[in-house]
């Protein structure tokens, strides 16, 4: 976990990518109702903790 947190602190994309790719899998509809949910899901929770290591950097500041 502690490396997966390190990697999304120094590359902040990937948290914005993922973010950005569920919703659109979701909107889109291309998978089955129950996989756009787990991939919109799991997005949204990437692109959380990813802002939240970033809020935490900020204050550090």
């Amino acid at each position: 976990m502690k490396e997966f947190i390190e990697k999304l602190s120094e590359q902040p994309e990937i948290g914005i990518v993922s973010s950005v790719g569920s919703g659109t899998l979701y909107w889109t509809g291309i998978l089955n109702p129950i996989l756009s949910f787990l991939t919109l899901l799991v997005g949204l929770i990437i692109g959380i903790i990813t802002l939240a290591i970033k809020i935490t950097e900020w204050r550090r500041l």
